[in-house]
């Protein structure tokens, strides 16, 4: 028997012929198989879909034996698959499970309907590039899970909310493959987040996705990072839990304003290079919707500087206006007298077909590659100026003044290898909490287990 998945995918619709294999027409006195149309034998024509209701459809066992290990014919899922893993022939009050061995999407699924009960999960791989990228956050859900901990998994996201995994605790990722973004978490029991050798996804749409994600987990107590990379240049938290705070090695973060931490005693940027836009600030009226305000100023502000972009940009691409333009770039110091500005009719990427290069002065491609990046860069400052300047105003209007508490406990900052941050660098208020420190050596945080090979030779 030949079957052709086309034909069998037509077998959902309520036609004669699936009506037919039902025994739902007028008159029929047996009920036939799905596939061939015959009627089954005695004994025969039960599926064995787990997907469908029982007793949906009838199927003749030697169409059966066709089909298993494929795809059901009605809702196509798996029909019969034999066990690849040794997790599928585990209970199903099973609580504690670890896998050594990626499963795909679909196994995913299967994993968390059978395991219902399931409190710890742990998926501890080697590294390998190119895994398939899994989405807890796509048909996935575990009711009972607490612990979580991911190695050398892909994942197209990392999101985490009350919809799939309601009741979890602990968070764990290292060496994450793919694109991981976004970056949501939305846990009220969450208490403690640890990530290393992992970077997240960049898309301005995500902007403020880290601080945001820590706000919404009202009980975390702990977030210790170790080389967790690309946490963006927005960030504002309000963390009414938090006691120990660890971005070590931070890369490509550039900015953390902490609201409100009533708890915190820890908080280490050792090697956080980048990151010159910490705060810390004492705000007991700040909470999650004041995060969410903030960010939304910043959003709005940025459309705003963006068409101011385009314009700016798109007045310097005017090739009318060439000899007005190279008379303000010789003004603006972009280039000397005797040259010409000479830059594409639209930006790199977006030339209008046809039109060519517009070179003039010295008539080269390295010539109009270095107008293209004066004027880049000029546009660039007009959008941070425009947007800094929005937030500031957003802050003052949304945030009040950090209040001094001596009753709170003492908070310790280690800022090795951060040159330039100073206790100064704190709110007035804050100083008097805090102990700014400088530890002697760079060593690898203990909670980290290491990384990838290319980590290895790295300067902490």
């Amino acid at each position: 028997l030949q079957v052709i998945p086309g034909r069998v995918a037509m077998a959902p619709r309520t036609t004669r012929r699936s009506k037919k294999a039902a025994g739902l027409l007028d008159g029929e006195e047996q009920p036939v198989c799905i596939i061939c149309m015959n009627a089954p034998s005695a004994g025969e024509g039960e599926h064995h879909c787990t997907t469908c209701a029982p007793r949906a459809w009838l199927i003749c066992a030697q169409c059966e034996e066709a089909i298993k290990g494929k795809r059901c014919p009605v809702c196509r899922a798996d029909y019969m698959r034999e066990p690849s893993s040794a997790w599928e022939s585990l209970p199903s009050c099973t609580t504690t499970l670890t896998l050594d061995a990626q499963p795909t999407q679909d196994e995913l699924k299967r994993l968390a309907v059978r395991f219902a009960r399931l409190e710890v999960l742990e998926i501890d791989l080697e590294y390998e590039d190119g895994r398939e990228e899994l989405d807890f956050a796509s048909g996935v859900r575990f009711p009972a899970l607490t612990t979580l901990t991911l190695s050398c998994v892909g994942l197209r996201s990392v999101t985490f909310t009350e919809a799939n995994t309601p009741v979890l605790e602990h968070l764990s990722l290292s060496n994450i493959i793919g694109q991981v973004c976004p970056f949501q978490l939305a846990l009220p029991r969450l208490s403690s987040f640890s990530a290393e050798h992992t970077m997240l996804g960049e898309r301005y749409v995500d902007a403020g996705q880290f601080g945001l994600s820590l706000s919404r987990c009202p009980s975390l107590e702990s977030v210790h990072t170790y080389k967790f990379r690309c946490l963006g240049d927005t960030n504002y938290a309000v963390l009414p839990s938090l006691r120990s705070l660890m971005l070590h090695r931070s890369e490509c973060t550039t900015h953390l304003d902490i609201l409100y931490a009533p708890e915190l005693r820890e908080v280490s940027l050792q090697a956080a290079y980048e990151l010159r836009g910490f705060k810390l600030r004492n705000i007991p009226s700040a909470t999650l919707a004041t995060v969410e305000a903030l960010l939304s100023a910043k959003a709005e502000a940025e459309e705003g500087a963006r068409e101011e972009a385009r314009v700016e940009d798109a007045r310097w691409r005017v090739q009318s206006r060439r000899k007005a333009l190279t008379k303000e770039a010789v003004k603006r110091g972009w280039i000397d007298e005797g040259e010409r500005w000479s830059v594409r009719p639209a930006p790199p990427g977006e030339d209008l077909e046809g039109e060519g290069s517009f070179l003039r002065g010295r008539g080269d491609e390295e010539y109009e590659e270095m107008l293209e990046e004066i004027l880049a860069e000029h546009i660039d400052s007009i959008f941070e100026e425009r947007v800094g300047a929005a937030v500031k105003a957003a802050e003052a209007r949304i945030l009040s003044a950090s209040v001094e508490d001596d009753s709170r406990p003492r908070c310790t900052i280690d800022v090795t290898n951060m040159d330039g941050f100073r206790l100064s660098s704190l709110e007035p208020q804050l100083r008097g909490r805090c102990k700014v420190h400088e530890s002697s050596g760079g060593d690898m945080p203990m909670f980290c287990s290491g990384g990838s090979d290319d980590d290895d030779d790295d300067d902490d």
